[in-house]
């Protein structure tokens, strides 16, 4: 099945990328796209979004469709599904 992962903000400047399109099995959850964000993008990823102990950094948003997916990570992903990564902005 097919994922699309969308980026913004401060993700998407050090990504380089907007979007991505990642193929999954069936069956696939949450966490096993944000390891899969981990093997492809090492370093980023491990500074901006999930940590190595398999954490979403509190900094970062996930929403599946229109829907704030929380840091729930067992969540089942779907054929077609948009992922988004929001980082928190702050500052006054």
């Amino acid at each position: 099945m097919k994922i699309r992962i969308h980026y913004t903000t401060q993700l998407k400047s050090v990504l380089g990328i907007d979007s991505e399109e990642i193929e999954f099995p069936p069956g696939s959850i949450l966490l096993d796209l944000l390891r899969q964000l981990k093997q492809m993008h090492p370093l980023e990823v491990e500074q901006y979004i999930f940590s190595s102990q398999d954490v979403l950094l509190p900094g970062v948003l996930l929403c599946q469709g229109d829907k704030h997916a929380g840091h729930d990570l067992s969540v089942p992903l779907q054929d077609g599904e948009e992922i988004t990564l929001l980082s928190v902005v702050s500052g006054g």
